[in-house]
């Protein structure tokens, strides 16, 4: 028990409570309004990224957010139109560490 609750102790400092709100769905070339919430210790900057599986591709949306915003007015790129799309805030950095990613929505 000890144990447990030691590691935990060691690694609640690195969990992000970002939390990037889902969109119904969004349109290409039109304005969309993205929101989130964040918690003490999160990132001062992210990135906004939004990703397809299926096609195995990533698209900036935004960078160098400030998380203390909550919210952020993009036009969002010509991507294909389908569902499956996630958006993920990531590192400005290393786009490969996540702090936080939506439920999926489609793109219509």
């Amino acid at each position: 028990m000890f144990s447990k609750l030691a590691l935990l102790t060691l690694i609640a400092p690195f969990a992000s409570a970002l939390t990037l709100h889902t969109p119904a769905q969004l349109t290409p070339l039109a304005l969309a309004t993205l929101t989130w919430d964040t918690a003490p210790g999160d990132p001062e900057l992210f990135t906004l990224e939004i990703v397809n599986e299926e096609f195995n591709d990533a698209f900036a949306i935004a960078s160098n957010i400030d998380s203390d915003q909550g919210s952020i007015i993009v036009i969002i790129p010509v991507v294909p139109v389908r569902g499956g799309y996630t958006l993920e805030a990531v590192n400005v950095a290393n786009t490969n560490d996540v702090y936080s990613q939506t439920g999926t929505f489609n793109v219509v």
